[in-house]
């Protein structure tokens, strides 16, 4: 078997190969990687306690096999939890730059009974990413056998890390599994997690970049549930977050 730092060194190496690869990273995900890399995950010392939520056995997720094996279940530094998470995100596809921008005329979130647009999800079915033509076979692929697996320890990482590096990557896979998973499979996977919740927290960080993730993990929220995310994000307060950080100043370095 492979020492602790031959381990991590091999999945930095899957981490760039799947990065210029996307067959290889669609194999991996059918082969259940995801399962594996949340199981790592949840040993880390980021991603323990009951808010990481809990992973459903590989046999839960249709068609899948047994688990793969998995090296001893210590605690692990942040520098190995890294590079787990850089693995997830490097198995995902990326969301299409027509998806990434806030529309720049919108000077404030206003919540309605139905989203303006549903542009996020057109341009996740429109990516003209390499891994496009994986999606266009199977499309399904993420939701089946990324977003049941790793979604709840993300939600958990997310809400629990101090480390801003661990935090920018769970956020970045989050919004890759959330682009890339029906309304239908959202609206059951997240019936157990504290979605509304987690975007509040997130809005409340002084760091900007994660105020704007926050704000576009809320816009897919609201684009592919409208009927759920309209009701809470009012009372949990995210409307009333979001705008208060588009009327701040603009301060000009």
């Amino acid at each position: 078997s492979l020492g602790t730092s031959s381990y991590y060194e091999a999945i930095k190496s899957l981490s760039w190969c799947c990065r210029k690869s996307p067959l290889l990273a669609e194999r991996l995900l059918d082969l259940d990687l995801s399962v594996t890399c949340t199981r790592l995950l949840q040993c880390s010392t980021m991603a323990g306690g009951p808010s990481a939520g809990t992973t459903p056995k590989a046999g839960a997720t249709p068609g899948s096999p047994a688990a793969s094996p998995m090296v001893s279940p210590g605690m692990r530094s942040t520098e190995n939890t890294l590079a787990i998470l850089k693995l997830v995100d490097a198995m995902l596809p990326e969301i299409p730059s027509s998806g990434r921008a806030l529309d720049a005329g919108a000077q404030q979130l206003a919540f309605g009974s139905q989203p303006a647009s549903h542009q996020i999800e057109v341009a996740a079915q429109a990516t003209g990413s390499s891994f496009g033509g994986v999606l266009e076979r199977k499309p399904d692929l993420v939701e089946g056998k990324a977003c049941r697996v790793l979604l709840p320890t993300l939600f958990g990482m997310v809400s629990s890390t101090l480390a801003y590096q661990l935090k920018q990557v769970s956020l970045s896979c989050m919004k890759k599994l959330l682009v890339y998973t029906s309304p239908q499979g959202l609206e059951e996977m997240l019936r157990e997690l504290p979605a509304s919740s987690t975007v509040v927290g997130l809005l409340s960080s002084k760091d900007s970049a994660v105020q704007l993730d926050a704000i576009f993990l809320a816009g897919v929220l609201l684009d592919k549930l409208p009927e759920i995310f309209v009701r809470y994000f009012m009372k949990e307060g995210v409307l009333f977050s979001v705008n208060g950080i588009a009327d701040r100043p603009v301060q000009v370095v």
